[in-house]
């Protein structure tokens, strides 16, 4: 086992075709880790910002996955299909009677806090099996509704010689971009589906910063991987710097809570060591600093 010279969050602009796993694996393989995780499932259909995290940035794949999203998608007005995107089998056709102003109208009024029914091809369990397991035996169970909340909604083209439309979407975790095309269908009463699907922003990633899988490896061969790698502590600039001492920082690693009589209670902290390795995220509780999470790791190579 040694300590790995990779730590940290890469942003991939994932292709399509391509499941989340997909690009998980293959960071893996070019690098030859195995602590490697994405925060926030891309279907193969989408493309677009997929953070991965790396090393002891794994350790906060979940508050990347609870954070916001931003998605552009295009949207096919007049049909419906199984998927309530292009890859599924077209149910129904319906000519496209209503007018631009309709259409903005009824996009916009999806803003808010909302029930939203996931889509059968979903990786939803339910009974013990994923609901896209059951669609493609052709069974379709009762869905329970969802909240979700779109925090913003817009209209940034629409196409009515080709019934095309194209929107941008803030919304919560948990929201399915495909239904939210068919539910604009449903409410239209022409029917729609989803045709593209491209994720602009993540937590507080954008495209702006990924690179595709090929860069990263071109990247990894020349190391200089890491330098491409969003620091994980990043993530907590708003918290305060604190620099233990050698005994103190024996502590931590060890898991005990250190005294701290100027600390503010309930205040959260960035602990560091002599040699500013960062250590972990600690909480100010009776004027000792209990940790939060750690984030030293060792990582063990694949063969």
């Amino acid at each position: 086992m040694r300590v790995s010279n990779l730590n940290g969050i890469l942003i991939i602009n994932k292709p399509v075709g391509l499941t989340s796993h997909d690009v998980v694996n293959y960071i893996r393989r070019i690098t030859g880790l195995t602590k490697v995780g994405h925060a926030g499932t891309l279907d193969p259909i989408a493309t677009g910002v997929l953070p991965i995290c790396i090393g002891a940035a794994t350790k906060v794949t979940g508050m990347l996955q609870d954070a916001d999203k931003v998605y552009r998608a295009e949207i096919v007005l007049g049909m419906t299909t199984d998927t309530y995107d292009c890859e599924g089998e077209v149910l129904t056709e319906c000519a496209v009677t209503c007018t631009e102003k309709e259409i903005i109208d009824t996009i916009l009024s999806f803003l808010g806090e909302q029930e939203q029914i996931p889509p059968m091809y979903s990786a939803i369990k339910q009974g013990g099996k994923k609901l896209y397991e059951l669609a493609r035996k052709g069974v379709e169970v009762e869905r329970k509704p969802r909240k979700i909340k779109i925090s913003a909604i817009s209209v940034l083209n629409v196409d009515m010689e080709n019934h095309i439309v194209n929107i941008e979407v803030e919304c919560s975790k948990g929201t399915y971009i495909r239904t939210l095309c068919d539910d604009i269908g449903k409410k239209l009463k022409v029917g729609a589906y989803m045709n593209r699907l491209e994720r602009v922003k993540s937590y507080n990633f954008t495209l702006d910063q990924a690179c595709t899988m090929q860069e990263a490896r071109e990247l990894q061969k020349e190391r200089k991987l890491q330098a491409k790698l969003i620091n994980v502590e990043n993530l907590f600039v708003g918290y305060p710097k604190l620099y233990l001492n050698m005994k103190q920082t024996a502590s931590v690693r060890n898991g005990c809570p250190i005294t701290w009589p100027d600390g503010v209670e309930g205040l959260r902290y960035r602990l560091y060591s002599p040699n500013h390795h960062f250590l972990c995220i600690s909480e100010c509780r009776s004027k000792r600093l209990v940790m939060v999470q750690s984030f030293w790791t060792t990582e063990r190579h694949s063969k």
